[in-house]
């Protein structure tokens, strides 16, 4: 029973989560207001990385991002804002989020350890059931 707990416990977690884009390398120098985002962050996107924007008005937006031009930050909206409901990748459209309106940048990131925990454990988790069932059958015999 403990086994499908654990394995219940790790199909809800995920390989893949947003990550606030401050934690991720090369780390910059905390600005001095907490309240103010550091436009310096951006500069560690890439063309396509996938990113969170949540702007002051605590709208959120999934975006593939493309680039900035100093005032807006541009990419191809993934997500409907209101809804959260996913855009057809033939519907997407470009959205420019002005700068100025955004509080909080986070990158879509792969976590390795959810990533190769999880085919881990399946693996002995079927194992020992396996073991368990067959044991238990030979005390039956």
């Amino acid at each position: 029973m403990c086994n499908f707990l654990a394995l219940g416990l790790l199909f809800t977690s995920s390989c893949v989560t947003f990550r606030n884009i401050e934690n991720t390398r090369p780390r910059l120098e905390k600005p001095e207001s907490n309240d103010v985002f550091d436009l310096r962050q951006i500069e560690k996107l890439e063309q396509e990385d996938i990113i969170l924007v949540t702007t002051y008005q605590a709208q959120r937006y999934y975006l593939i991002y493309q680039e900035t031009d100093g005032q807006h930050l541009k990419g191809l909206l993934m997500r409907e804002p209101v809804t959260n409901d996913p855009i057809a990748v033939k519907d997407r459209y470009q959205m420019r989020i002005p700068v100025t309106e955004i509080k909080k940048v986070q990158i879509r990131k792969y976590n390795y350890i959810s990533g190769l925990a999880l085919p881990t454990a399946i693996v002995i988790s079927l194992y020992t059931m396996l073991a368990i069932s067959l044991r238990n059958s030979e005390h039956n015999m």
